[in-house]
């Protein structure tokens, strides 16, 4: 179900989704991704791997073990078949609380790591956010993108209903009338992103920071969800694929554990 997707991917938060090695080596990860869209010269790359590193040691120390301890909860939830709405919106919420910890301790790190980028380096940068955004990709059709679903959610569950299989359909059809919305909303970040980056450093900087934390923060959105349906696919389990959750969430745990040493 898309709430357990949702909240272990923010609970494992450059931890469990990235494995423990990858989380061990984040400061080359994160190199390895910068450079999809930028260059970065000698300095800067040093710069940004320190500031990795420093990040990756508070989050060790202050982090994983909040994550043990929510995961705990999550997973006796799932063994006692005790969830219900109000748990799965208490879940949210210390998600919530993962993130903006995660916002407070990069925001006073991002302005140096920004100014250091030259104007050809951002427009770079835009270059490559605006060929991510107006993919000319083939787009998937409807029953592919069923399929997509029905293959994340199976390494949880294992082999699903087909009155499952019947709502990620209807989570589909209410996400392809939202996708325009989500379109436009990614074209304004980008554009608002471009008239940043033709600002003097200092503006430009605080401006891009505030764009990247946005990134960070959850919507708050009431217009669109779909939390009823993805409860409804965890109200249709049958004992052999909480099993498999409660599988899949002691791998979890079993990382957790690994990184935090």
């Amino acid at each position: 179900m898309k709430t357990l997707l949702i909240i272990f991917l923010s609970i494992s938060l450059t931890a469990c989704s990235l494995g423990s090695t990858a989380y061990k080596h984040l400061d080359y990860v994160v190199l390895w991704y910068a450079s999809d869209y930028v260059s970065l010269d000698k300095s800067q790359k040093l710069h940004l791997s320190e500031v990795t590193k420093h990040f990756v040691a508070w989050h060790r120390s202050n982090e994983i073990e909040k994550y043990k301890v929510v995961l705990a909860e999550f997973k006796q939830d799932i063994a006692q078949q005790t969830m219900t709405d109000e748990r799965a919106n208490y879940y949210r919420q210390q998600i919530r609380l993962f993130l903006s910890k995660v916002r407070f301790y990069l925001s006073p790190h991002l302005i140096p790591l920004l100014n250091s980028l030259s104007d050809s380096q951002y427009t770079q940068i835009v270059e490559a956010l605006d060929k991510e955004v107006n993919s000319d990709k083939k787009p998937l059709t409807s029953d592919e993108k069923i399929k997509k679903m029905q293959d994340e959610l199976e390494e949880w569950y294992g082999t699903l209903k087909p009155a499952q299989l019947d709502i990620l359909a209807n989570i589909n059809a209410k996400r392809e009338v939202q996708a325009p919305i989500w379109r436009a909303a990614n074209q304004a970040w980008l554009d608002t992103f471009k008239e940043a980056s033709k600002q003097a450093q200092t503006p430009r900087s605080q401006a891009i920071k505030a764009l990247l934390l946005e990134t960070l923060t959850p919507s708050d959105s009431g217009d669109y969800s779909e939390r009823e349906e993805w409860m409804q696919v965890w109200r249709l389990a049958d004992e052999a694929q909480r099993q498999s959750i409660l599988d899949k969430l002691s791998e979890y745990q079993e990382l957790l554990d690994d990184v935090s040493n």
